[in-house]
């Protein structure tokens, strides 16, 4: 930007002059004024004519200040303009750039030292003396704890054979704050009558009590322990020369710092060059990518536009020959209605002559089973007439035989009165035979109601007896004890022991009971179910068992193993009511073995 302003060219009035620096700072706050280069440089936009516009911000401040508070040859205008960007760069360039332009602190604390140039011991230290005036048992832990108000950082016990008086240094650090605490211990002690001064004209006889003091160039140069050591470890300054060295050292490290922040300021700005050159770049390539797209675009629809033309001719050839068709296809539809109408026709009186066949077929076939029922029958009663007659004959036969056979013997006996057998006696025989056949039949009806009657007997006494056995053997075979019992016969007879496995498997009701089957060596070799109770509306009558699972290796669950076979046994026992057990016939004990054995 320009360096015009909104002041004239005339000379501004002493009197007004930070007016117009606040005016031109805020024109410069308000970027009015370019005071930053692309290449992280800084420039002052009041000197355009000045060649060298890239300047460093340290450089760029000593020369707004330089020509606005030193510079009378200038014109106030010029130097109000200087003081406002001076201002600027204090207050708004270094806290973008992270830059302390305000004195370090210890040029504070310098300031509040004496004016003095005495020479003492850094890093600071303290010395106290007489401290074998005390008991003898304390450590360097003992006086740090009793000058901790203090705060020094280490105590160092100092004696010897030729002093027997002893010393305590005390270290305080290099900063202004050790400086502070060690003055503070001078001062404390020289209040009491018991600092430098004081110990030097009671050296001889100081007593029990302690002396301090902030160490100095005297004893730094002494001859002694206390000399040596202080030789040893630190060196003789002046504050000043202290501030001095403080001051290079911060101007190093505020160097060092600016330094590093003004490369990486410039980093930045040239990675952000880099970054709008780039997104200029892309923003070119999106729009000619725009371009483009849009020129394919507008091709596309040209293209789709023509399709649509042409499909619309198309789909109007169609919808004419669809229309033809359709003509001829409503003719052809109702051709096809009319012949279907007679075929359907056709198919109802099929359908009904064939209904009236069948019927006629029935009709027949009933007709043929009557004639063919009246054949048996006549046949049957043929066959029975036959046997009637063939029996008749039979008899007529005999009688016959039997009639010549008395004839003969009426014709051979007609010499003898006592061989004659007369017609009345053949008559008499013949009714006595029919009167014991006559007593044969009754005989033959009574002995079959006798044997109806005894069979009857027997039947009823076995009934009783099986009821007496049953019921007075019933309270011995109670449900607990035949199962007892039926399992040691297993064991008895198979070598197997038959355990409860109550909890092993689930149940389908609480009265059902799981058992294992185990060999002689206690190794489970099957499993059954147990239900012994009657329930009507879940089981049926009867006592069975069935197989449930198989004993099978390559069904088990992984392929090696053996799976044991598991069976269920199912009775219909009355439950057990009380105190009183479940109680078994004979029969049902007898059934209940045989399917144990299964």
């Amino acid at each position: 930007m320009g360096s015009s302003s909104s002041a004239t060219d005339s000379e501004v009035k002493e009197s007004d002059k930070y007016d117009y620096m606040e005016r031109y700072y805020d024109e410069i706050k308000a970027g009015k004024y370019r005071t930053k280069n692309p290449n992280a440089t800084l420039r002052c936009p009041f000197c355009e004519a000045k060649k060298k516009q890239e300047f460093q911000f340290k450089d760029l401040l000593q020369h707004a200040s330089g020509i606005g508070t030193c510079s009378a040859k200038r014109s106030m205008q010029v130097r109000v303009k200087h003081l406002a960007l001076e201002k600027y760069l204090k207050q708004d360039v270094s806290t973008e750039l992270d830059i302390v332009v305000k004195p370090p602190q210890y040029l504070e604390v310098a300031n509040e030292q004496p004016s003095s140039e005495g020479r003492f011991v850094w890093p600071w230290k303290g010395i106290v003396a007489s401290i074998f005036r005390k008991p003898k048992n304390e450590t360097e832990e003992y006086w740090l704890r009793k000058f901790e108000l203090y705060k020094p950082k280490e105590a160092h016990v100092l004696h010897g054979k030729d002093d027997p008086r002893g010393y305590v240094v005390l270290e305080f650090g290099t900063e202004w704050t050790g400086y502070r605490q060690v003055m503070k211990l001078d001062t404390d002690f020289q209040t009491d009558c018991h600092g430098k001064k004081d110990w030097d004209s009671m050296m001889e006889c100081p007593g029990s009590d302690l002396y301090a003091w902030i160490v100095g160039a005297e004893e730094y140069n002494s001859e002694g322990m206390v000399g040596d050591y202080l030789r040893e470890k630190a060196v003789l300054k002046t504050v000043s020369e202290v501030s001095q060295d403080l001051w290079k050292e911060c101007t190093e490290k505020v160097e060092t710092n600016y330094s590093e922040r003004s490369f990486s300021l410039m980093n930045i700005m040239a990675g952000r060059e880099e970054l709008t050159e780039a997104h200029i770049e892309e923003m070119q390539r999106m729009e000619q990518n725009a371009r483009e797209h849009a020129r394919r675009i507008i091709e596309e629809t040209e293209y789709l536009k023509n399709q649509i033309y042409t499909r619309n001719g198309e789909l109007a050839r169609l919808g004419h020959q669809l229309s033809e068709k359709e003509k001829s296809t409503i003719h052809e539809r109702r051709k096809f209605e009319e012949e279907k109408k007679k075929i359907t026709e056709s198919l109802i009186l099929a359908s009904e002559e064939q209904v009236k066949a069948k019927d006629d077929i029935a009709e027949v076939l009933k007709k043929h089973k009557m004639e063919e029922k009246a054949m048996r029958d006549t046949l049957l009663k043929l066959e029975k007439d036959l046997n009637d007659e063939h029996k008749l004959k039979i008899e007529i036969a005999e009688l016959d035989e039997q009639l010549k056979v008395l004839n003969c013997m009426n014709v051979m006996g007609a010499d003898s009165e006592k061989g004659k057998i007369s017609k009345k006696e053949i008559e008499e025989m013949e009714g006595k035979l029919e009167e014991i056949i006559e007593k044969m039949s009754e005989k033959e009806d009574v002995n079959q109601v006798l044997e109806m009657k005894e069979q009857l007997a027997k039947k009823e006494l076995e009934d009783a007896r099986e009821a007496f056995i049953a019921e007075e053997l019933h309270p011995h075979f109670s449900l607990p004890k035949v199962i007892g019992e039926l399992f040691n016969l297993a064991k008895t007879l198979f070598g197997i022991e038959i355990e409860p496995a109550d909890g092993l498997a689930p149940v389908w009701n609480n009265d059902v009971k799981f058992f294992h089957v185990k060999d002689s060596s206690g190794s489970p070799i099957a499993y059954f179910y147990f239900d012994p109770y009657s329930r009507p509306a879940e089981k049926r009558q009867g006592a069975w068992m069935d197989e449930m699972f198989a004993r099978s290796r390559v069904l088990s669950r992984d392929g090696t193993s053996t799976r044991f076979p598991v069976a269920h046994m199912l009775c219909n026992q009355t439950s057990s009511v009380g105190n009183k057990p479940s109680l078994m016939t004979f029969c049902e004990k007898g059934g209940q073995s045989l399917t144990a054995e299964n």
